[in-house]
Formats: structure tokens, sequence, C-alpha cells
């Protein structure tokens, strides 16, 4: 009953799956797993501390948008006692999203986290879904996805990840796996199947690592980088006698090798003996390595027809600018908003003191609505929101409240032991009273942290506000 393209996922797992050896000295201790979930108008990221200690320092995640490209969303840090979770948040849509997030140093199973979500408002594309690693943080278990698809040559070589794009884009240290299948579709039974295997001079051999392989083999590389393969008496059944048994695979990982440069092509293929008759070669795996960045995301809301790095933007765009170096570009996604007549625009306002604001006398936190006319068609309401920092005593829960380090030039982190309810708002205001930043606190959370090395150096304040009652502190970015 299964459906051309229908997508199908299978999860294997390894027995013990806990550590059996004593913590190693440089791991905290901490284990962190991500699952994605759908949530109202929301695609949900949850990660989880589910080892037995606390993290050290905070992990940097990245929650990137993928369509022709990999688009930087959001990046910030996370910090989770044992057993404590978090969730990052983006809005549904009909993009895939990719979570990416580094364990502790130290971690017994280092491989990154890396989950690929569709954008609950649509199917996942089936060409990404073994585009990225793969991997949800649990070292003792693996899950693959593949769609179902018509009649093909069983003789194959598959690469994971295999890389976005049409390129086939992996990073210069990923890891790659690479899986062997073959078939006997002869009339009589194979008693011996050999594979060889030339390595090509930009993967690694000193990474090489045997992987899961479906009979007993023996293996061996030889001089030319050639891997051999041999499975003896191997007995394998032709198709027509036993279709299921007639199958056999072999699998290996290896990583690119050391200083490999960008747009560096990596290309594989394997020719399958069985018995004495000529080789079957498999198709060709490639892979492109990509050049190295950093991202940073800008958020811009905008009237239609206004300018924005010189081009007139008149609906909702991503705009990608990038910085080129000699060996790592730097790249900033400019999320632009362009707003229409039905919109209202709130604006937050932060006043140092009681005064004069346009010509206003402010001696209290108030909200001020201006409506405008615009021949843009833009929105015509401002609704904005004054709040006087200085004019507030702080509860008591804000005395379990810490922000640091303070002043901040990486990431910033706001802690807290408990708060009267879990569910809360922070913004941060630059000193001039522009809204910079703005995030919710959840359920299970005790920490939310900010990357500001892409800020302007100044004063900043940190509003945090639990049921009505707020707190703020002083935030100085250098």
């Amino acid at each position: 009953n299964l459906v051309l393209g229908e997508v199908l996922c299978y999860e294997a797992r390894i027995f013990p799956d806990s550590l059996c050896s004593p913590m190693l000295a440089e791991w905290d201790g901490a284990s962190l797993r991500a699952s994605s979930f759908c949530d109202g108008d929301s695609l949900a990221f949850r990660v989880e501390n589910a080892g037995n200690g606390a993290m050290a320092v905070p992990e940097t995640y990245q929650l990137n948008i993928v369509n022709d490209d990999i688009v930087l969303l959001e990046s910030g840090s996370l910090q989770l006692g044992p057993g404590e979770a978090d969730t990052i948040r983006a809005l549904a849509g009909m993009d895939a999203f990719l979570f990416e997030l580094e364990q502790p140093d130290g971690h017994p199973h280092p491989e990154p986290v890396s989950l690929l979500a569709a954008g609950c408002l649509s199917p996942l594309d089936t060409g990404l879904l073994n585009a990225f690693p793969g991997s949800n943080g649990d070292g003792f278990a693996v899950e693959r996805c593949g769609p179902v698809i018509g009649p093909y040559d069983p003789n194959i070589k598959v690469a994971v990840p295999e890389g976005y794009g049409e390129e086939h884009f992996i990073g210069f240290d990923q890891r790659i796996q690479y899986t062997i299948h073959f078939q006997n579709v002869g009339a009589d039974m194979a008693r011996t199947v050999t594979i060889r295997d030339k390595l090509s001079p930009q993967l690694s051999l000193a990474s090489f690592r045997t992987g899961p392989s479906s009979h007993a083999h023996e293996w061996v590389i030889l001089p030319d980088r050639t891997l051999a393969i041999t499975f003896p008496d191997i007995n394998l059944p032709d198709s027509t006698s036993s279709e299921a048994e007639s199958h056999g695979f072999f699998s290996y990982t290896i990583e690119p090798v050391k200083g490999i440069l960008p747009y560096t092509r990596i290309e594989n293929e394997a020719a399958i003996y069985f018995d004495f008759n000529p080789p079957i070669i498999t198709n060709t795996t490639e892979h492109l390595i990509e050049k190295p960045s950093i991202a940073a995301a800008i958020f811009t809301t905008l009237c239609p027809g206004d300018l924005y790095l010189g081009q007139m933007i008149e609906q909702d765009s991503i705009l990608k600018q990038v910085f080129e170096m000699p060996e790592k570009d730097s790249i900033i996604w400019h999320h632009v908003n362009v707003l229409t007549i039905e919109d209202t625009t709130e604006i937050a306002v932060a006043l140092d003191a009681p005064g004069d604001w346009r010509g206003i006398a402010i001696n209290q936190d108030t909200v001020i609505t201006e409506t405008l006319e615009s021949t843009l068609g833009c929105d015509s309401i401002i609704r904005y929101q004054i709040t006087i920092l200085t004019n507030l005593d702080s509860p008591a829960w804000a005395q379990g409240v810490r922000l640091s380090p303070n002043p901040a030039s990486g990431i910033v982190r706001l802690s807290w032991r408990q708060l009267p309810v879990q569910q809360g708002r922070v913004r941060i205001f630059h000193s001039i009273g522009q809204l910079v930043a703005e995030r919710n606190t959840l359920p299970g959370s005790k920490t939310l942290s900010w990357d500001v090395r892409h800020w302007p150096s100044g004063v900043y304040w940190v509003e945090m506000d639990i049921n009505g009652q707020r707190a703020r502190w002083r935030l100085v970015v250098e």
C-alpha cells in the first residue's frame, strides 16, 4: 500500500545504551538531545540536558531556514542543568528549518546536534532528507529516512550526508558515511563478493573507520589507496531464489584531509565483483567543500517601496550580504518585513527618567498612538510604548536574577533561580530607546542568552516582565 514519494523512516539502536566506563575527566557530564514538534503557529525545537551533569559553559546554537541556501534566522546559547530543557521557536512556514548545536567539550559522542524539520505547513522536501548529518544527540541511536522509489539499480553507493544544494556542499571537517549496496541478480548463487573502492586523495586514510555490514568480511587498504573488501564464502542467493537474502552491504566513515581548500570536489565510486564476473561499477557520489563563514541576522521593517541595500523593497524579503575574506567569509542575512496598510507599528521607547518626549511631558509608563497618512500605502497607525527605565521598584524575585558577563562582548546570559510564574517576557532596549531584542521565558528554562558580538557598543537596558511585575538591569556592550 506504499505510494511513490512517500517518506519512510527507521531507527536503529545499540545496546547497552548507557556509558559503561567512568566519566571522562574533561567532560562536564552534560548530554544534549533535541526534538522538534509543531505547536500552534510555531515550529518548536526542544533541547534537553539528558546527562547527569550541568553544562559548565554555554553552548552556541543556530536556527537556519533551508531553501535554496542556508539562511541564519537566530543564534544564541544554552546552558542547562541535568534534566533541564529549553525551547527555541520559529514561525511555521513552507520552508524547512535546520537546528544546530554543539555538544559540550569532552563528550564521548561529540557529533553535533543537527536536526532538520519541515516548517509545519508543508511536508519536508525529499531532496533534503539526507542532505545534512542528521543527529538528535543520542549517541546510541540513529534514524534514517528516504522516499519510496520505483525500480532502480541495486548495486549503488550512498553517501550520508549527501550535502545541500545541487553542488552537495559539506563542511571541511564533515565525516562522511559511505555505504556500498549490492545484490546478486544473476541466475546462480554467488560464492564470493569482492568490492574495490579507490579512495579519493581528498579523503584522509587516518580517519577511516569501518561501519556496519551485512556479512562477515575482510578488508585492507592497498598502497594505491584502494579499499579492498572481500566476503569469502558469502554464498549469496540469487534474487529469483530469495529476493530478501540476495542483498548485502558494507559501510565505512572517513573525513576530508586536513587543510582541504574550499570548493574542492570529492568524488567516489566502487566496483563490485560477483565471483569471476566482470565488475559492476556503482554510481559516483559527489561532494563540494564549502567555504567557512560566520553569519549574523538583522531584522528590519520597511514601508512598500523603501530602499534597502540599494534595492527597492515591495514585499517581505531576505537579502544576503557577503563580505569575502581569504579564509572565512562574513555573511549578514537581512530579514526585511514590509508593512501593509492594515499594519499597526508598535515602537518601544525607553526614557532614562521622567521628562519631555517630542513636546509631551512623560511622568509614568504610557502608550501614545499617532495616526499618519502615507503615500506609500504603509501603516497608518504608530503606537509608542513609552517606558521610564529608572521609575521602577524591583520585585522580590528580581534578587535571584543574574545578568553576566557585564560588560559583555560575546554571549550575554540572563539566568534566574525561581520566578513567580514560569512564563514571562524579556526585552532589551538601547539607551536611545530602541527595542533591539525580545524573548519569552518558557516553562522549565532558567536562562536566556544573546550573542551581542554584532551589537553597537553602548549602554542597554534589560527588562524582565513576569505577570506584570517588571525589573530592569543596565548592560554595557563593548
